[in-house]
């Protein structure tokens, strides 16, 4: 190898290498929203995620795992970091293998790399654990493969071979963008070969591209496994099943043809956000540009760049800020920055023709080609990508710990709505050990008998229809809930689903009761949500949370009563809120309840706003007395922190520290973790003996992933309070999160010598023993 090709290698080499540290310092630093929290669980245990499986990701991700280095989470969020910064090095080589190393080519390979690598879409897939940065990243390479063979580069039968390997090995991950690559491709290689007349290569990419489709044999074998796995998605241990599972067969009635154009214009303007407009006008004018002069390869990339487009919008529904949908349309930013290096390289060549003073221009001519790059990527709408960049605040954990956790000790049932809710919670029950004695269901996938099947060997407990009484196929959910509940055993849920059983909200949840929780007097009962006399008074948020619901059901008077302000209200007034009509559910009908991520910090802020006003009668203009009561001088407080007004901090400053603890967790009730955290840390530092401070810092300090910060925090709250069961037991978890799973159960063991009356810590403790055993 000459010094010259090494330098050429280098180039990508670093490349990649400095990705990798942008995308590992901004990566999520513990379990991620939606399906990040299944695919790191389903690693981990070497499971089977949602359809088709994602087996490649099972595979590598159990790997990653292994690492010992911060969360779990956190190793498998790094391979996606890792595989995403390998797509990135991968883009200056397929221009290459077009264009040649000629002219301009490093300035051409380099800009649209940083344009590819910092875009949105592909930085969003680079920060969590997903399947989209591995199918990049394999389909990158087969397109390499298989353009070097159309260019004659190195034109071997190897390459046709590595072209269907990877391309197949792409199809493990995710089957679409596997597709949408290896077509074109396949085409483009059938019309080179046909001409040609060179058969023989179509051998061993059959068999290569067999080869890669092994994968797939994990889904049955791992479901026929002697000890089945806790999450198994579809059962595919049969032909019949593992077929279905593959094809994604539940999903199918989720595509449609009817929107293809809407969507697809839509798709186009997902592509323009940041970065993505320069790459979209420029790149799609080179590759263009590549086809009119018949550069061989060009067709098949624009070919493909159409079907990363088209495929997904024969989706039903087209929801913008939806992460799936931006991965599905990153690989089309990856062929585009090459669109844009063949402009660059085209300008290059046209510039050495023309000489000012006996001097070629193709570098200024490729630098003019450029200019409009910076400007477009800084001119580039940033709408609905709203989650990528820097991730090292979310905290999806919060949502788990605030309704799951708060279920009433099992065995017990907890009924998501969501996949934001059933993920993480997936994760957290099967990885760290968390509430093994709560059984998780989903309102749509209890109508299938795998899922029941599998909700019985997660805690066999539980009454589960269809299974527990001769094959039931009828009303399945709501059986589920009344013989549980029936047999006296807790049931919760994400929403206040009417399910013929009365609901009542508990933190961020709702708790079913067979029977109507009211009063003497009809009042509903409201749970207090903190802790002391403050407790009590602040509790009473929850009321507007049922007061919404109260009023979207056409409940007027109880909505009133719920908010706690039915004494407002003369005779008249009363009669006209009997008399409301119910009015249409949003589309999200549990705004309240949702984190940070899921709705804005506008609306959270108007809530506590209209239940200030409730409670304390006051305006945000107002600042009450000194000598006001220390209820209306926190929620004065409230309404400054919320508003962003440095008097806020004032307001607190001599308010006892329970209110400064209660003004810390409505903080990150609404979203505001960051300020809470700053509220403890100075309380922490005042009085080092506050047991409650140190818990919730530790907690927030956990669910953000800062596992080693937490795990401190909780050994210098014990130091003072050595006695708290409470702490141990969280020290327990957070060193489960890491993987140090006999240092966990010593804390639990410690936790129960103290106070043997915590049935979720034993649960946890059984939970942690069953697995080492197993």
């Amino acid at each position: 190898m000459t010094a010259k090709g090494d330098k050429t290698r280098a180039l990508p080499t670093g490349i990649g290498i400095l990705f990798f540290g942008i995308y590992a310092a901004s990566t999520a630093p513990g379990v991620e929203w939606l399906d990040a929290g299944e695919l790191t669980a389903a690693g981990w245990t070497l499971g089977i995620s949602h359809p088709p499986g994602q087996p490649g990701h099972a595979i590598l991700a159990r790997a990653v795992g292994l690492i010992p280095l911060g969360e779990i989470a956190f190793r498998i969020n790094l391979l996606s970091a890792a595989l995403a910064a390998w797509a990135v090095a991968l883009v200056p080589r397929l221009l290459w293998v077009l264009a040649g190393r000629r002219g301009a080519w490093r300035l051409a390979g380099i800009v649209p790399t940083l344009l590819f690598g910092l875009s949105p879409l592909v930085f969003e897939q680079a920060t969590r654990a997903e399947v989209y940065a591995p199918a990049i990243a394999l389909s990158a390479r087969s397109l390499l493969h298989g353009l070097r063979f159309l260019r004659d580069e190195r034109g071997h039968g190897r390459d046709v071979a590595c072209a269907a390997l990877l391309a197949s090995l792409c199809g493990a991950f995710h089957p679409m963008i596997a597709v949408a690559a290896a077509t074109p491709l396949a085409l483009a290689l059938a019309a080179r070969l046909t001409r040609a007349k060179r058969y023989w290569p179509v051998a061993p990419a059959v068999g290569a591209a067999m080869l890669g489709l092994l994968v797939l044999a994990y889904l049955p074998i791992r479901d026929q496994a002697g000890l089945r796995p806790l999450l198994a998605w579809g059962e595919p241990g049969s032909a019949a099943s593992f077929w279905e599972v593959i094809t994604g067969r539940a999903y199918q009635q989720n595509f449609d043809t009817a929107m293809l154009l809407p969507h697809s214009i839509g798709h186009l303007y997902l592509l323009c956000e940041g970065a993505g407009l320069a790459l979209c006008l420029l790149g799609f004018s080179g590759l263009v540009l590549a086809m009119v002069t018949k550069l061989p390869g060009a067709g098949t990339l624009l070919l493909s760049t159409g079907l990363f487009v088209v495929g997904p919008a024969a989706q039903r529904v087209f929801y913008p800020d939806n992460p799936d949908l931006h991965g599905y349309l990153a690989p089309v930013h990856l062929v585009l920055a090459v669109g844009i290096g063949l402009l660059v390289v085209a300008a290059s060549k046209i510039g050495e023709q023309i000489e000012v003073r006996g001097r070629p221009q193709g570098l200024v001519l490729a630098g003019l080609v450029l200019l409009p790059c910076f400007g477009l990527a800084v001119a580039g709408p940033k709408v609905h990508v709203l989650d990528a960049g820097m991730r090292r605040k979310d905290d999806p954990l919060r949502y788990h710990d605030e309704t799951i956790m708060q279920v009433p000790p099992g065995p017990a049932l907890y009924l998501a709505s969501s996949d934001h809710a059933l993920f993480p919670a997936l994760y957290e029950r099967l990885v760290a050990g968390a509430r093994p004695d709560v059984g998780i269901a989903n309102v749509e996938l209890v109508k299938s008998s795998w899922f029941l099947r599998m909700m019985k060997r997660a805690l066999p407990d539980l009454w589960i229809p269809f299974l527990d009484d001769g094959g039931r196929k009828d009303n399945l959910m709501m059986r589920l809930v009344h013989e549980n509940l029936r047999v006296g055993r807790a049931a919760c849920g994400e929403e206040p689903i009417v399910l013929g059983v009365a609901s009542f909200p508990t933190a961020r949840a709702f708790c079913y009761t067979l029977v109507d929780q009211k009063t003497a007097t009809g009042e509903a009962l409201l749970p207090p949500q903190y802790e002391g006399e403050i407790g009590r008074r602040i509790s009473r948020h929850v009321g507007l949370l049922r007061s919404d619901w109260e009023v979207s059901a056409g409940r007027g008077l109880e909505a009133a009563r719920a908010a706690g302000v039915l004494e407002r209200f003369d005779a008249a007034q009363r009669s006209a809120l009997e008399r409301i009509p119910p009015r249409r559910r949003p589309l999200w009908r549990t705004l309240p309840m949702m984190t940070r991520v899921f709705l804005f910090e506008e609306f959270q802020a108007d809530l506590l706003a209209r239940d200030l006003s409730f409670s304390a009668k006051l305006g945000a203009g107002e600042f009450p007395a000194k000598n006001a009561r220390v209820e209306t001088r926190l929620l004065n407080a409230w309404h400054l922190l919320l508003a962003k007004d440095s008097r806020g901090g004032d307001a607190l400053a001599d308010l006892p520290d329970e209110a400064k603890l209660a003004t810390a967790r409505m903080l990150i009730e609404h979203g505001h973790a960051d300020d809470a955290e700053r509220l403890l840390r100075r309380l922490v530092e005042h009085n080092r003996s506050s047991e409650g401070a140190g818990l919730l810092l530790g907690a927030l300090l956990g669910n953000r992933g800062e596992l080693a910060e937490a795990e401190t925090t909780y050994r210098a709250v014990l130091a003072a309070h050595p006695r708290s069961a409470r702490v141990q037991a969280y020290l327990g978890l957070v060193l489960a999160k890491q993987g140090r799973r006999e240092e966990a159960r010593a804390a639990w063991q410690a936790s129960l010598a103290i106070d043997p009356r915590q049935p979720d810590v034993s649960a946890w403790l059984a939970a942690s023993s069953t697995a080492q055993a197993k």
